[in-house]
């Protein structure tokens, strides 16, 4: 019984590398196909299996390309937002502004948002 119990741990530990290596390698493959929130989630099941180096190092660079995509939408808004603002637009501009907002606030973007109010007349 003894030796039936730890054929079916060393089973088992085969089976649970064999999970990890392929929610890995397919966290990998995601990643290089620019697929970065499905590359984490994948990556998340992998690490609840096992926790590595490699692990740590492809979560890094989806967080690091999540935050590059994250900065690019924000610019598009902001840039869209003074294009429509410039134009006379307003609550197209207005849009982009809210939907910049939902990423991060910056000095540019308050004083933008500021212009915009007074544009509208409405009160602060």
């Amino acid at each position: 019984a003894l030796h039936r119990a730890d054929a079916r741990r060393a089973i088992d530990e085969i089976a649970k590398k064999k999970n990890y290596d392929d929610l890995f390698k397919q966290a990998a493959d995601l990643y290089r196909q620019g697929d970065y929130e499905t590359a984490a989630k994948k990556l998340a099941r992998a690490k609840k299996i096992r926790q590595t180096p490699e692990t740590a190092a492809l979560e890094k660079q989806i967080r690091k390309k999540q935050e590059e995509l994250k900065n690019q939408r924000f610019n598009d808004y902001m840039m869209r937002a003074r294009n429509f603002f410039e134009v006379g637009e307003v609550d197209s501009a207005a849009d982009m502004i809210r939907r910049a907002k939902k990423i991060k606030t910056t000095p540019g973007l308050e004083l933008l948002e500021k212009q915009i109010r007074d544009a509208r007349k409405l009160p602060e």
